[in-house]
Formats: C-alpha cells, sequence, structure tokens
C-alpha cells in the first residue's frame, strides 16, 4: 500500500514540474471553436468594461480641473452622475461577461468530457487489467478541474488584464507621448 502511496505522488510530482506544452493548449483552443460567436460577445463585454473602467479618471479629471476650481456644482454633479454611469457600465459588462464565459467553459468541459467517456469506453480491457480504476478516474477529473479552473479564470483574466494595459498605454500615448515613452 506504501508503494502505491509513493508512486502517486511521484507521478503528481511529475505532473506539476512539466513545462508548458504548446501543442495541447492549441488542442485545448480548438474545443473552443464551435463557441467562436459567443467568445465574440464576451470579448465585446471585456471591451465595454475596459473601456468604461479607463474612462473614470479622464472624468476625475475633469471635475477636479474644471469644476472645483470654478465652484460649479451642476458641471460636478453631472460628471459624478457620468462616473456612476460608467461604474454601472463596468459592472454590468464585468456581470455578462462572467456569466457567458462561466457557460461557454461548461459547455466545453461537457465536449471534453463527453469525448473521455467515449474514448474510455473503446479501451480494451488489457488496459484497465494493468491500472487501478480509482487512479484512472481521479486523473480525469483532476485534469477536468484544473481545465476548468484555466477557461474560467486564467485565460479571462489574461485577456482583460492585456486589454487594460494596452488601453492605459494608448491613453497615455494620447495625453503625452513624449512623456509616456
Amino acid at each position: 500500500m506504501a508503494d502505491i502511496a509513493e508512486e502517486f505522488i511521484e507521478e503528481l510530482d511529475e505532473v506539476e514540474t512539466r513545462p508548458f506544452n504548446a501543442t495541447y493548449f492549441k488542442r485545448l483552443l480548438g474545443y473552443l471553436k464551435p463557441y467562436r460567436r459567443q467568445l465574440l460577445v464576451v470579448l465585446g463585454f471585456i471591451l465595454l468594461s475596459t473601456v468604461s473602467s479607463l474612462l473614470e479618471p479622464f472624468v476625475i479629471s475633469l471635475v477636479i480641473d474644471r469644476g472645483v476650481p470654478n465652484k460649479d456644482v451642476g458641471l460636478i454633479l453631472g460628471l459624478v452622475g457620468v462616473l456612476i454611469a460608467f461604474r454601472l457600465i463596468a459592472w454590468a459588462a464585468s456581470y455578462f461577461r462572467m456569466f457567458r464565459v462561466t457557460a461557454i467553459s461548461q459547455s466545453v468541459l461537457f465536449d471534453m468530457r463527453k469525448q473521455v467517456f467515449e474514448h474510455i469506453q473503446l479501451l480494451s480491457l488489457r488496459f484497465y487489467d494493468g491500472r487501478p480504476v480509482g487512479k484512472i478516474m481521479s486523473r480525469i477529473t483532476s485534469d477536468v478541474g484544473s481545465i476548468n479552473e484555466m477557461l474560467n479564470g486564467s485565460l479571462t483574466t489574461i485577456l482583460v488584464e492585456g486589454f487594460s494595459l494596452i488601453g492605459i498605454v494608448t491613453i497615455m500615448l494620447i495625453i503625452d507621448w513624449r512623456l509616456a515613452l
């Protein structure tokens, strides 16, 4: 029993130390192809959220530069309303983005689970004789869970943060390109 536990721990260590494999990643992205249209909607929500969040500092600068020195309460209240609208737009876009990403990732996971189940059903009995069934099932469950985390969190975060970075750099270049460089 101790030998089996040690073998399992060694296998887990081996899996964790494997480098990133671009071929596997491209294969994983292939599962997203049937959901291209839905991914474009998600991209639109990401852009809407990013743009509305990036415009907030500009509106705050207008409040500070034009509203406060002139003591223009109407302008300040109007710009505060614009800020609230931008925050609501960013919140709604983020909410719908998360909702759509979760739906897409669950559909992708369903497709993957279905394909794995069909593959497991086609394997010969000799394959199962040499391996404990629990080990096979725990590996499948663990891998699908990891893929779920990547689809729901990592890829979305990379996109959102990437668009934010591009937007920030673009705004900095527009405001003063010499200072930005």
